[in-house]
């Protein structure tokens, strides 16, 4: 086991692929660059560069979609840091194989109305010790491979469960599925809300990551602002799709002027929730008008975890219908700019991508 330095600050982590000394994240150890396969020359948009921002270029066209859950790693009374070599292992590969841009899985961006499982803790205030230095020795692993590093930040909205010592969030009051309480949120609640995500994507800056990915799809806080099944205001911000995207852009919006123009903020919506007077690509797509200027990329996915029978993302697997996501990409690039679009639902060739 070896003692790697993060700013400053000493923690001792396995390095259990290359089993070599492990260093800071901040001057990842370059990796001898493999040879590009002759297959890639088959398929020369796959295997071909992407501006993300002036900072930041995929080196080809291969996004590892978030996995595992970021705080996984952190030790606590769960001991969950007896398994963190093997979630390490899990996002590094991608990297190591020569996938472009590598996303850890959902964080709960707050301890309290964002908490979704019953997870180890991150306070996102506190960029130094034990957390902190589990949290970047993702961003510095996918990194050394010559992978562009992001990390998924979630506010679940009324999806998530009662849990003590908590409160359920939502666009609108009501009753969850299993009893809970939802409250509206009020401005308050917005302000406090859009300060917690600016102040985790800064987090994830300060731990070395160069972007992170906002969980905005099937069901979570962004679609339930969005979309009309959830969303029964009368206030600005429900009714018309114009007062429904308010929200849903003020955070990202703060979350921009936190970080900066160069760090990557990429969001993964539903383009429809595939049920009865839920959102579809339209309004979708008015939404993702108003990032413009804002976010650098957006997945398409469909479907919402909202208890309502759905055809989605969430519920075909591996035997739904090939590329079912590929017409509403299709939309959303032709009616947007300056947003990189996407595309997740069963891709299952090169010849497809």
């Amino acid at each position: 086991m070896q003692k790697r330095e993060l700013g400053g600050i000493r923690s001792e982590l396995f390095d259990d692929i290359q089993g070599a000394e492990v260093r800071t994240h901040r001057s990842p150890k370059p990796q001898p660059k493999a040879e590009i396969p002759q297959t890639c020359a088959k398929y020369p948009h796959i295997f071909s560069p992407l501006k993300l921002t002036e900072k930041y270029t995929m080196k080809n066209r291969i996004m590892c979609a978030p996995m595992v859950f970021g705080s996984a790693v952190v030790g606590n009374e769960y001991g969950n840091a007896a398994y963190a070599p093997g979630k390490y292992s899990k996002l590094e590969m991608p990297a190591a194989g020569g996938t472009a841009m590598v996303s850890v899985g959902e964080i709960d961006i707050n301890n309290l109305d964002a908490k979704r499982m019953p997870l180890p803790e991150v306070d996102f205030t506190v960029t130094e010790g034990e957390a902190f230095n589990a949290i970047s020795e993702y961003a510095w692993r996918i990194k050394r491979h010559g992978a562009i590093a992001l990390h998924e930040l979630c506010h679940p909205g009324s999806v998530k469960p009662p849990i003590p010592g908590t409160e359920i969030w939502g666009p609108s009051a009501g009753t969850t599925p299993e009893g809970g309480t939802i409250i509206e949120i009020d401005e308050s609640m917005m302000d406090s809300i859009c300060n917690d995500f600016a102040t985790a994507a800064l987090y994830m800056k300060e731990a070395g990551f160069d972007g992170v990915c906002i969980h905005a799809g099937h069901g979570f806080l962004f679609t339930q602002f969005l979309s009309p099944n959830f969303n029964k205001r009368t206030d600005e911000y429900g009714g018309s799709i114009e007062n429904r995207c308010k929200f849903p852009v003020r955070i990202l919006r703060e979350m921009r002027e936190a970080v900066g123009p160069d760090f990557i903020i990429e969001i993964r919506v539903s383009g429809r929730e595939g049920t009865e007077g839920g959102v579809e690509i339209e309004e979708t797509t008015e939404f993702l008008k108003r990032c413009e200027g804002i976010i650098n990329a957006v997945h398409i996915s469909s479907g919402t975890y909202g208890g309502v029978t759905s055809e989605s993302a969430v519920s075909h697997g591996i035997f739904g219908p090939k590329g079912y996501n590929i017409k509403m990409v299709e939309y959303v690039k032709q009616h947007t700019k300056g947003i990189k679009v996407g595309i997740i639902g069963h891709i299952t060739s090169p010849e497809m991508a």
